[in-house]
């Protein structure tokens, strides 16, 4: 399991990112981190 912590726009996010250990490999983590690192912040 991660846990991000961040500010943006004067707003504090946090973000929990964790995959089961039954499914658990190097590739699944690696896909789930970079999932995480392409989120993006759009304006309404």
């Amino acid at each position: 399991m991660n846990e991000y912590v961040f500010e943006k726009n004067g707003k504090i996010y946090t973000v929990t990112i964790r995959i089961n250990d039954a499914v658990k490999t190097d590739a699944q983590w690696k896909r789930l981190t970079e999932a995480f690192g392409s989120m993006q912040f759009f304006k309404k």
